[in-house]
């Protein structure tokens, strides 16, 4: 039985549950809706609740956050099953007001969705007058690599002691193309005696791969080699590529190599130059290392890891490989695996001064991006 009714109120509305049942996700839904009318337009949990609580002294849950957006996104976008039934209408009305644009759905035999494809006609048809634009000025790939002979003998005439080489097959189709500047070749002798060899794929229209040759200079600058072109990181076309840079700097035992991994490149100095040393790019072993081999610490692995490749001396190289057993023994089993005179200063028998990656050709590649 009500003995007393007071009837003023005297507890502040902000004193309220966590998440109020009278708030529904529907409600809720129907209040935020506009905010999500748009593509680009992205709408928080946190903004959703922070909003729901500044306009209306009402506190709601995330969970209810979540429920009150997937109701205002499926009125105004439906459910997902919806909008993929609407896709053939949607790309009929694409093409009808973009000529041009090409699109293309495919179903299982059940009619399910399994794929969708489209290219915008203003894409297509810009992509196309690039093309056309960069065929007026450098005309088609053929009559690029057709002009190759001409292109070396002026080069050669005016680069005095240029060496090039080019090698078609029995039908007089382009194979590997060779170049090393009479300036390059001159000046080697004056070089730092390691040459760092990488490659970057071509984005022509037969692809390949553009092979390259670089060293420093006493500046610790980057002195550009040798050119290659060939159809791929192959034997045969590494082989070919080594073959070509002892016949235009000669076979000097003084001189080192700087390499990936790569069981080819590898394969093709032992074949080409068996007197000279081949190590190998730190940069690649250390981003292997971490990326597929082991997981953990990465940045306690690799900054002892450059520790270790970059001492000078064998103690200070077991000094950090005793370090780096502390971070993973793993680790240190991997790289002696490795075999320390690929990759160690301390233990690489000539010369290899600071150069301890292939980072003078990364740098040659970025360059030479679009060829």
């Amino acid at each position: 039985m009500i003995r007393v009714f007071q009837d003023e109120h005297i507890y502040s509305l902000n004193i309220m549950k966590r998440d109020h049942r009278q708030a529904k996700s529907s409600v809720v839904g129907d209040i935020i809706q506009p905010k999500l009318d748009g593509i680009s337009h992205q709408y928080k949990l946190r903004d959703i609740v922070h909003d729901i609580f500044s306009n209306y002294g009402v506190n709601i849950s995330y969970n209810k956050a979540w429920a009150a957006k997937e109701v205002a996104l499926s009125g105004l976008w439906r459910t997902p099953e919806e909008s993929y039934a609407k896709l053939p209408l949607w790309s009929y009305i694409l093409k009808s007001e973009n000529p041009g644009t090409f699109t293309r759905i495919e179903t299982d035999d059940q009619n399910r969705f399994l794929y969708f494809f489209m290219a915008r006609g203003a894409s297509i048809r810009g992509w196309a007058a690039k093309e056309a634009a960069l065929s007026g000025l450098w005309r088609t790939p053929e009559e690029l690599y057709a002009k190759l002979p001409l292109w070396s003998y002026i080069l050669k005439s005016e680069n005095p002691s240029t060496f090039t080489r080019i090698e078609t097959d029995d039908q007089n189709r382009f194979l590997y193309f060779f170049m090393a500047c009479g300036a390059s070749i001159r000046g080697f002798h004056h070089m730092r005696r390691v040459i760092a060899v990488d490659g970057t794929t071509l984005k022509n229209r037969y692809r390949g791969l553009l092979y390259i040759a670089s060293c420093l200079n006493g500046n610790n600058q980057i002195y550009p080699l040798a050119y290659g072109i060939g159809p791929g990181e192959t034997d045969v076309a590494h082989t070919w590529f080594f073959e070509r840079l002892k016949e235009a700097f000669g076979d000097d035992p003084n001189i080192a190599f700087i390499s990936d991994r790569h069981k080819s490149i590898a394969k093709a100095i032992r074949t080409v130059f068996p007197n000279n040393h081949h190590g190998h790019c730190t940069y690649h072993l250390g981003t292997n290392l971490c990326a597929t081999k082991f997981k953990g610490n990465v940045n306690a692995i690799l900054s002892t890891f450059n520790d270790v490749a970059r001492a000078y001396i064998v103690e200070e190289f077991d000094k950090a490989m005793h370090i780096l057993e502390g971070v993973s023994i793993e680790v240190v089993q991997y790289l002696k695996d490795a075999n320390p005179a690929k990759w160690a200063r301390s233990h690489f028998s000539e010369n290899r001064y600071n150069i301890m990656t292939t980072n003078i050709v990364a740098s040659m590649n970025s360059v030479l991006l679009d060829a």
